[in-house]
């Protein structure tokens, strides 16, 4: 089963950047373990974790390929 990374909590903050635009910090509205609501309302689902090497290297992204965006969420 998959889980949160342990700095995916509530409150915590975050770096949100998009395709093209400057990285804001923004931080976790709702946390549960289906996935994570940033501040600014972007959503990410569990299926957009991306494991690293370790908990602190994990990170949220996602695609919309009809845009050419990226979207990602990392520890800040």
């Amino acid at each position: 089963m998959n889980r949160l990374p342990e700095w995916a909590k509530a409150a915590a903050a975050v770096r949100f950047r998009a395709t093209g635009r400057d990285a804001v910090e923004c931080w976790i509205d709702q946390a549960t373990d289906r996935g994570i609501v940033l501040s600014n309302g972007e959503r990410f689902g569990i299926g957009h974790l991306r494991r690293g090497n370790s908990d602190d290297a994990s990170y949220f992204e996602k695609y919309d390929p009809r845009a050419r965006v990226r979207k990602t969420a990392r520890r800040a």
